[in-house]
């Protein structure tokens, strides 16, 4: 309906719920203190209008546009906002959770004391904006920028996606505005972060925010994909799963845009999947293995994507593997940078030839040695590369036959000893060299023989290749 359509025949502090709202906002209308639940407002103008102690919950926001507007006190839960703006709007004291924002832009708004959670923006602009304290509290930015607006060192430490190259024109300070505040430069924002929020995924965004990607080998920055790391966040399991989704979302996007390695998505699926299938969760944490089934799967379409482009350089390569690399034409350099990765492979460097940079030569000195190497220089790679290998090396396809005969054991089954029927499985094992398991597991029909296919390759080596590699080529 349009909002003449509303005049005379709403009272002070009712809900209006379903209903759909175009047109221009006069006062007359006496908006304020509505509650506005599974409305949708399109193509409305809004000027000089109060919209204070207002609550917007699972609201559709279209095409609007809210000028010189108080929405103090006001409350937006689980709403969605796309291609609006807020332009010199009061949001003193409002509570934002659960919301949407897409194509929003809020130019010289005041958003003083205002508390935004778990909430998600695409492609926003701030300009111009005031604020008192922190404002932003585990939230993902995606593509988003600020400008002129000054923010807290609590709002870099404490959301995913914000980066310092989005932000021109902006102050940042150590605490709030009602407190004694000095501001930063950027030489001392991770040492002063990691005074104020000691955890892990903090130091991750602001490593993020200072690097712009999460591309970095630091064990720090490692510690952020670590289960022990995160057990210790488990404060609250709604909170807590909301803010594994969100960085989760936050490790997919950054994949998407080459900004974070195969390795750490491979720590971060493990840990969901020993969420998903811990079987010792009662009836009170079960919300942890469906919150977390959806992340999984996510993450699950990445790691079949590196496991099938791994198979398929194992299955079809030939020859030594040649690795494209950064370095001076030296050996003993390139020895040197990969020893430990050399040492523990049993490979060793056979040649060093120009290649445009410089081009290695990893002959295999063991059996498996090459398949290790392969899914080592894999697990440090970025989405572009990771699908110009696979590209490369066409057709890939996950296999249906068995694996060679050196991968597959074949044993009876004990009376006593549990199985399913048939078993996938995915993961970090245990032991000291944290290898990555792809594992089948079946009974074949009418015996007691299980087939046990395993195929198992080790990311430890992750941080020290991940500034050296470059590509890999297949010998021709």
């Amino acid at each position: 309906m349009n909002l003449d359509e509303l005049e005379g025949r709403i009272r002070e502090s009712v809900d209006l719920i379903n209903v759909r709202l175009t047109g221009r906002v006069r006062p007359e209308h006496r908006l304020g203190y509505h509650n506005f639940i599974s409305c949708v407002f399109e193509g409305v103008i809004a000027e000089g209008v109060d919209l204070s102690g207002c609550d917007f919950k699972d609201t559709l926001v279209v095409d609007s546009q809210f000028a010189d507007c108080k929405i103090n006190a006001a409350t937006h839960t689980a709403s969605v906002y796309t291609r609006s703006a807020f332009k010199d709007c009061n949001f003193h004291n409002a509570a934002v959770t659960d919301c949407e924002y897409t194509d929003v832009q809020f130019i010289s708004c005041d958003l003083d004391n205002v508390l935004i959670k778990n909430s998600r923006f695409y492609e926003c602009k701030f300009a111009r904006c005031a604020t008192s304290t922190h404002v932003f509290e585990n939230n993902l930015f995606t593509k988003c920028n600020f400008q002129d607006t000054e923010v807290e060192i609590r709002t870099l430490v404490s959301n995913f996606g914000l980066k310092a190259t989005s932000m021109s024109g902006t102050r940042i300070r150590d605490n709030r505005v009602s407190e004694p505040h000095r501001y930063l430069v950027a030489a001392e924002l991770l040492s002063v972060a990691s005074t104020i929020r000691n955890d892990p995924l903090a130091t991750l965004a602001m490593r993020y925010f200072i690097d712009g990607d999460l591309l970095g080998a630091n064990d720090n920055l490692d510690a952020a994909f670590s289960l022990g790391s995160w057990a210790t966040m488990a404060r609250q399991p709604t909170s807590f799963a909301q803010l594994v989704e969100l960085f989760a979302e936050f490790l997919v996007t950054a994949y998407e845009h080459d900004e974070v390695d195969i390795h750490k998505l491979l720590l971060v699926h493990d840990v969901t999947r020993r969420i998903v299938y811990d079987f010792s969760l009662d009836a009170r944490t079960h919300r942890f293995a469906v919150s977390f089934g959806g992340i999984h799967l996510a993450l699950s379409r990445i790691v079949e994507e590196y496991l099938a482009t791994l198979w398929g350089l194992y299955r079809n390569g030939s020859g030594p593997l040649r690795v494209i690399a950064e370095g001076p034409p030296s050996l003993p350099y390139h020895e040197e940078a990969l020893a430990e990765f050399l040492e523990w492979s049993g490979m060793r460097i056979a040649a060093v030839q120009p290649y445009n940079s410089v081009l290695l030569t990893l002959v295999e000195q063991v059996a498996d040695a090459k398949l290790v190497a392969t899914a080592l220089i894999l697990a440090s790679m970025v989405r572009f590369q990771l699908k110009a290998v696979h590209n490369a090396s066409h057709p890939f396809r996950v296999p249906t036959e068995a694996l060679p005969d050196s991968s597959t054991s074949v044993a009876v089954a004990q009376p006593a000893e549990p199985f399913e029927f048939f078993e996938i499985s995915a993961g970090l094992t245990e032991d000291a060299r944290r290898a990555y398991e792809f594992r089948v597991k079946s009974l074949i029909p009418t015996t007691s023989i299980i087939v046990d296919l395993r195929l198992t390759v080790s990311t430890s080596f992750m941080r020290k290749l991940r500034n050296a590699i470059v590509s890999v080529a297949k010998e021709t």
